[in-house]
């Protein structure tokens, strides 16, 4: 029985040496890797619809403002207008506006909020390769994905629905946003800015992951739409 229990510990010993993983790396599905959603209060789902035009229109004229549209005698008559009926609703146009800028804020750190128990972690992840950074010449870094067509033909993902890795990693691989790959590493909690250069402009895209140690391989054909929302 010692024999046999030594043999074990020494076989266990060598595949440790070999750095072999004690296990394969976990295939997790992207929802994973975005926390729970927090309640949020919507104040604007309890509005009619007409109310929803009315406070819409207000925060447009404020943004047009905003952006150096002059304001004139007609446009502050149409606010105090709009504020007005909504008042005589019982509604606070300013409250309305406070609590857009608040939810607008809370769904934004919802979008690129991590989940801390992927920090460090082996995993495997389906998706596509966007080349993203290029120092002129060649790709720098490359984006990992969801679907097919994000960031060149659909809008980018949340930040915490992509994975960050430098092509450094990833020696001979060229990448594209319409082939289906399987990405195999290691997950880090990393938050990156990146600026992808399209036909028509440039667009910031943020990352709350990164992943090292990177291999990727080829899958069948998917879809190559986002998923339903």
């Amino acid at each position: 029985m010692r024999a046999r229990l030594g043999v074990w510990l020494c076989a266990a010993w060598l595949l440790g040496a070999a750095g072999l993983p004690a296990q394969a790396a976990e295939l997790i599905d992207w929802t994973a890797l975005a926390p729970a959603a927090a309640p949020e209060d919507n104040p604007f789902a309890r509005l009619t619809p007409l109310q929803l035009d009315q406070i819409t229109e207000l925060v447009m004229s404020r943004l047009l403002e905003q952006r150096g549209r002059p304001v004139t005698d007609a446009m502050q008559q149409r606010r105090r207008e709009l504020a007005d009926a909504l008042k005589a609703d019982g509604l606070d146009a300013d409250a309305l506006m406070r609590a857009r800028d608040a939810l607008i804020e809370q769904r934004r750190n919802a979008a690129s909020a991590a989940v801390e128990q992927f920090n460090g972690r082996e995993v495997r992840l389906q998706g596509y390769l966007v080349p993203a950074s290029s120092d002129g010449q060649s790709v720098t870094d490359f984006l990992f994905v969801p679907w097919a067509g994000a960031c060149s033909h659909t809008p980018p993902p949340p930040a915490n629905q992509i994975v960050r890795m430098p092509a450094a990693a990833l020696p001979g691989v060229e990448g594209s946003p319409f082939e289906p790959v399987q990405l195999t590493g290691r997950l880090l909690i990393r938050t990156q800015e990146t600026r992808l250069l399209l036909v028509d402009g440039q667009v910031s895209v943020r990352s709350s992951y990164a992943a090292e140690q990177v291999r990727i391989d080829p899958l069948p054909q998917r879809a190559a739409t986002p998923p339903a929302r």
